[in-house]
């Protein structure tokens, strides 16, 4: 049986499939597994796979995936998104040209050969990526490039935001995440960061993109911050839609 299960963030995958297995003990004697990955600060359609269809993992992993997800111009961070420590700033953040944002989205579609954010699971040398990073040793590895498929993206919105607006979500999405994921070091980093800058208002953009398996938006949104020349980080993930199976459909008990 295949479940559309909303994924809430802060959650892990594996943590959201044992809060539904919590709520729906018919499910605890059966194989369980889930077809997509979903990165703790993201959230939406979380496919799970429960009895004979966890053989099915490849397939439904494989189907096309729709996402709706806002950028923050003029900082980096090591993990592309907020859950992440700041590596790079921007004194020009505040400038962006909502035609280049157009430009860089119409070229980035197609067949993509994107890399692995350093934060990702991906298997090098026998340990993981984020493994990796977080032992200060990414530099010492080639960080692989897989392709995938960018179907088309669409520029919805720029805000510009105050500084305050921005901290609070950002604060309040980062005491969602459980477990070691550096939180005490990065939270104190954006609190520096935005301390220092609390008189300057900040930009976003919120975009909607369908790509193919493997697509990672925190990879979309270096990207387009790097041409920029102004940087940029993940704010906010949404996944909107697994092939035909809508977040409107998922279930969030």
């Amino acid at each position: 049986m295949m479940i559309n299960l909303y994924k809430e963030k802060g959650e892990t995958p594996l943590e959201r499939m044992r809060r539904f297995s919590l709520a729906s003990p018919e499910y605890n004697n059966q194989p369980m597994t889930y077809a997509g990955r979903l990165d703790p600060m993201a959230e939406g359609v979380l496919l799970v796979l429960t009895g004979e269809d966890v053989h099915k993992k490849e397939t439904y992993s494989a189907l096309t995936k729709e996402y709706t997800f806002e950028v923050l111009f003029g900082v980096e961070t090591d993990s592309y998104d907020i859950l992440g420590k700041i590596s790079k700033v921007s004194e020009t953040h505040s400038i962006v040209s909502e035609d280049k944002i157009k430009e860089f989205l119409g070229m980035y579609r197609g067949m993509i050969d994107q890399e692995y954010p350093p934060y990702s699971s991906k298997p090098v040398e026998g340990k993981p990526l984020w493994q990796w990073a977080r032992e200060g040793k990414i530099t010492e590895i080639t960080v692989p490039k897989h392709s995938v498929e960018i179907f088309g993206s669409l520029l919805m919105s720029i805000r510009t935001l105050p500084p305050n607006e921005i901290i609070v979500k950002i604060l309040n999405d980062l005491s969602k995440i459980s477990g070691d994921f550096r939180q005490e070091e990065i939270t104190k980093g954006w609190k520096d960061f935005f301390g220092k800058r609390s008189e300057r208002t900040c930009m976003t953009a919120l975009i909607e993109t369908r790509c193919g398996s493997g697509t990672y938006v925190r990879s979309i949104v270096h990207e387009l911050g790097k041409f920029l020349s102004i940087g940029a980080t993940t704010l906010h993930i949404v996944r909107t839609k697994v092939g035909n199976y809508s977040i409107n459909d998922s279930i969030r008990s």
